[in-house]
């Protein structure tokens, strides 16, 4: 099979494996609201995080993704008034000190079809009347034009902008192939800039452990893509990877054809590195014997860590052919 051939299949097993079996009790209440503390360079600071209970990602693509799942069927209606109800009652009785508000609704928050402008610009005019100095969304670098960033600019005042931004890998096979992601090098880059441009900041996820590479090559691409997003002046929140039910990668488990990176392999990823932070809440139970969670948490809050590990492993950059031998192996599989 040719490579077109073989994006097009695996794209149409990620959509067949997908179900929504999301359940929920209100369209008024949010999916989750959790404070905790994160470290900026001005120190600690006090954070509110809010999962919306609203439609998920419309791209959907993703073959590790399982938040298009998480989120209500769009055939149910979600309006602006469901997503302003549950914003209420996320800020009510929130703290005067409160920094930061990281809104997900497991989606896109400048994609118009998910969050429409006027729902941005009613979100904005709440905004202003919190305490909040700081606000967090996600989304694809192509929905983050400069005219969507004016507009949130004017309608957040002095609240700073902060766009999280799912790049995974700097690698064009690994991003487009293994993980069937739209998001491209050019868009990225585009949206790094045009940010960091109008004094916003930028948050990058990448990921460690995409479906199809060994180890060793999901090592040597985690250091690459760590290089490519420092290289523009950000940085990158490593995500270890989840293996969530109805995705490729999950099948790719229950197959056989796939095993999750440890601790241990994601410590011999960044040794010798700095200025990375960890996704902590993706990191599983610490092994009783050799722990390693606190080197983690050590690194997300001085930018380095003294790790417990060393590494004897040879780091091997993915080859095309091996990939694509691979996703068409596992393809045959299924049929």
């Amino acid at each position: 099979m040719d490579e077109k051939l073989i994006k097009r299949l695996l794209l149409a097993r990620v959509f067949t494996l997908r179900r929504n079996d999301f359940r929920y009790d209100s369209l008024d209440r949010p999916q989750s609201v959790q404070d905790d503390i994160i470290q900026t360079p001005a120190g600690p600071r006090k954070r509110r995080r809010v999962v919306l209970t609203a439609h998920g990602c419309s791209v959907a693509t993703c073959s590790m993704c399982p938040l298009p799942d998480e989120a209500v069927d769009g055939k149910i209606p979600v309006t602006l008034g469901h997503w302003m109800s549950q914003l209420r009652a996320a800020m009510d009785n929130c703290p005067p000190d409160l920094h930061t508000l990281t809104l997900f609704h497991n989606g896109n928050f400048f994609a118009d079809r998910e969050v429409p402008p006027n729902w941005r610009d009613e979100i904005y005019r709440f905004l202003r009347t919190t305490p909040i100095k700081e606000f967090v969304v996600e989304s694809l670098p192509q929905y983050l034009t400069t005219e969507r960033r004016l507009v949130a600019r004017h309608g957040l005042g002095p609240i700073k902008l902060v766009a999280a931004i799912g790049l995974q890998s700097s690698s064009r096979l690994v991003r487009e192939l293994c993980i069937t992601s739209t998001c491209t090098d050019d868009t990225f880059q585009e949206a790094v800039q045009m940010l960091k441009a109008q004094g916003d900041d930028v948050q990058v996820f990448l990921l460690f452990g995409p479906p199809f590479l060994t180890i060793e090559e999901s090592i040597w691409d985690l250091r690459e893509s760590i290089a490519h997003v420092q290289a523009v002046g950000v940085t990158p929140t490593i995500c270890l990877m989840r293996i969530a039910p109805n995705t490729v990668v999950a099948d790719l488990a229950a197959k056989g054809l796939y095993q999750a990176p440890t601790l241990f392999d994601l410590a011999e990823a960044l040794l010798h590195i700095e200025n990375v932070r960890v996704a902590a809440s993706l990191l599983p139970a610490d092994d009783e014997r050799f722990p390693l969670l606190p080197s983690f948490h050590e690194l997300n809050r001085t930018g380095r860590s003294r790790w417990l590990v060393s590494s004897s492993r040879k780091w091997i950059k993915p080859k095309r052919e091996d990939v694509l031998q691979r996703i068409e192996g596992y393809l045959k599989v299924c049929t």
